[in-house]
């Protein structure tokens, strides 16, 4: 196809100053460089090609282009998220946050990061915020049951599960960590029960 071959064409544009043998060499650019750059980064996380795309959105953001930037933050985030490359991942959607504070995509990824890094107190702070800027976002509201659960205030999840669960009773994300929290509920009412019966 004609757009994959141009597509090439640019990435290799892209990549010749990259290489060892041209190491210290001063390569011309024109107007379009950085509408070149964001085209290639765009098509390899398109095409799953994490690795690429990560170099070409942080170069763009380098450039400081502010054309696409808020993208390049976001797609640059969620590749890292695939690579697992967490820490740079804080970096960027730190960053990313500074320029676009009221970006709720950024926000959740935001959420989702410092819950897989065991940083729950931030990843409240993330989602407060976005709650605040989206309070009725169906996305944002199961983060807040998943983080209260994981909390241990499974009264203040179970509400939340249900709901999720009397729109679609088939998801088995949900329908798993409803009985989750069932279970941990009822796990917490004999311990008080059993506590209360030794007093």
């Amino acid at each position: 196809r004609q757009d994959n071959k141009a597509y090439k064409f640019l990435e290799c544009y892209l990549n010749i100053p990259r290489l060892p043998f041209f190491e210290g060499e001063i390569f011309m650019r024109n107007l379009n460089y950085p509408a070149y750059v964001y085209l290639v980064a765009s098509q390899a996380h398109n095409t799953h090609e994490f690795e690429d795309d990560v170099t070409f959105f942080q170069e763009n953001i380098n450039l400081g282009e502010k054309r696409n930037q808020e993208t390049c933050y976001l797609f640059w985030a969620k590749d890292l998220d695939v690579l697992e490359r967490y820490d740079e991942m804080v970096d960027v959607l730190e960053e990313g946050l500074i320029n676009y504070p009221r970006n709720i995509d950024m926000l959740k990824l935001s959420v989702n990061l410092y819950m897989k890094k065991h940083n729950k107190s931030k990843a409240q702070e993330m989602l407060d915020r976005a709650l605040v800027l989206s309070p009725n976002d169906s996305g944002l509201r199961f983060l807040k049951a998943v983080l209260e659960d994981e909390n241990g205030r499974h009264e203040v999840a179970l509400p939340i599960y249900q709901d999720f669960y009397a729109s679609d009773s088939t998801n088995t994300d949900i329908r798993r960590r409803l009985a989750l929290c069932y279970y941990n509920l009822a796990a917490l009412q004999i311990n008080e029960r059993n506590k209360a019966q030794e007093g």
